[in-house]
């Protein structure tokens, strides 16, 4: 992307975004300062309960339970309500539990900083691959204004760390390293599932990626072979699996509950893990910063059918079309370059481009929290901004910019900042200027040890 401009007026602005990204960062520290009960609560309780050697999943806090296990402000003691809220994975539950007994905002308040140090660290690399700091500070500063990102900040959210993942896999790639890129993939699998449909544009050419494959497969296995011979860790993945079927079918309303019943002001103490609970009842939440309209098709259709949900099928069908069509447009553009192989920068922007896809076509609440894992490609984007048409560059940036939050509300207006990224991604994929560079090449002819 081309900027007519000189070095001074390059310096001033690069300046001016540099003072409205620390600003952009005070912000939402304020944001994120008042908020008490965050989702991160109910990970850290799932943390707590695995520790303690508890199931989570269909766990519900009673009078008479440690108040420890306490996820909800208002709970249901009539248990009619069968899931819990936990929806972390497993593996993420057993990462945070060496923390996990210690008090829940402390633990806000680093996971506040992890996020930033991940958003810095895809930045940085961002920054030394392109030579290029005002692009980077145009896509990053902007976005610390979104709702996408504030949204994360107040909800205490952990996407951010599923697109870091995917990035540094996709970075790995990038840079040859096979099986430093099956390692962060399987960790981001492991994490979040889902993050499985990364591979599928990769097995079209499985010779050329067999180490990546192989590699994320033979840790996966190994992690998979050791959760067997656990009984208890075998009983969470059981049980988390068959929580998300139940997640969805309370995002469809095909499950409904009535509303908790005890409020748990009555028993919690004034101070409850270090916080004044009641003091930060009185202060609320900063609700004008956040838009928190889910973002996914499920609600466009909501949305356009007078509140009806769309069949479950149907979700499914427009996945497995639209992955369908992708792969069989990626396969004909390599059948065009018969003379060259495919370099691997189309293959990673398919593999985020199906991630989202799943992610927008899924059964249960997309919530704009979730947007925040497009940083990612805009690293990737950034990197690659030469070989990258500029009016693909342009539409992700727009995408951003949409979300921010003072751009007037409209109805579906996170939905069109996805798929405005989605146009992006594809454009770049399908018309990048894609050609072997020195890493490429040994990857595609199998010099890569």
């Amino acid at each position: 992307m081309n900027l007519f401009m000189n070095k001074t007026q390059r310096n001033c602005i690069i300046f001016f975004l540099i003072i409205l990204g620390c600003f952009g960062i005070y912000k939402t520290f304020f944001v994120q300062k008042v908020h008490v009960f965050t989702d991160m609560r109910n990970r850290v309780v799932g943390a707590r309960l695995m520790k303690d050697g508890i199931l989570p999943y269909h766990y519900h806090w009673h009078p008479g339970d440690n108040l420890k296990y306490v996820v909800q402000r208002t709970i249901d003691t009539n248990r009619f309500r069968h899931v819990s809220i936990i929806s972390a994975s497993p593996f993420f539950h057993r990462i945070l539990s060496p923390v996990a007994n210690y008090n829940e905002p402390d633990i806000v308040k680093c996971f506040f900083f992890f996020n930033y140090a991940l958003l810095f660290f895809m930045a940085i690399i961002a920054w030394y691959e392109s030579r290029n700091p005002l692009l980077v500070l145009l896509f990053f500063v902007p976005f610390l204004f979104t709702d996408g990102w504030l949204h994360h900040i107040q909800l205490s959210q952990y996407y951010l760390l599923f697109g870091f993942l995917l990035f540094m896999a996709a970075y790995t790639l990038l840079k040859g390293k096979m099986y430093a890129a099956a390692l962060f993939l399987a960790l981001a699998i492991l994490f979040k599932p889902s993050c499985i449909i990364f591979l599928i544009p990769f097995f079209l050419y499985f010779k050329t990626y067999r180490k990546f494959l192989l590699g994320s497969g033979m840790l996966l296995s190994v992690y998979a072979l050791i959760v067997c011979f656990l009984p208890f860790e075998k009983s969470n993945w059981v049980e988390y699996f068959g929580s998300i079927k139940e997640h969805a079918a309370i995002h469809q309303m095909k499950v409904v509950y009535p509303p908790g019943n005890f409020d748990m002001d009555a028993v919690l103490p004034a101070v409850f893990e270090g916080e004044n609970i009641q003091e930060q009842k009185r202060l609320g939440i900063e609700d004008e910063w956040v838009n928190p309209v889910v973002t996914n098709f499920m609600h466009v259709y909501k949305k356009f059918t007078g509140g009806k949900f769309p069949p479950t099928a149907l979700l499914e069908f427009l996945t497995l079309s639209s992955l369908a069509l992708l792969i069989f447009f990626i396969y004909k553009m390599n059948r065009k370059k018969a003379t060259a192989p495919l370099p691997v920068q189309p293959l990673i922007l398919a593999g985020f481009v199906f991630y989202f896809i799943a992610n927008f076509f899924a059964p249960i609440n997309s919530p704009p929290y979730q947007m925040v894992q497009w940083m990612a490609v805009a690293a990737i984007f950034i990197m690659e901004y030469k070989k990258i048409p500029n009016v693909f560059l342009l539409l992700l940036l727009m995408g951003i910019f949409i979300n921010l939050r003072y751009i007037p509300d409209f109805p579906g207006k996170h939905a069109a900042c996805e798929m405005i990224c989605m146009v992006a991604a594809i454009g770049a994929i399908f018309r990048g200027r894609w050609a072997l560079n020195a890493e490429s090449e040994k990857i595609v002819t199998g010099k890569i040890k």
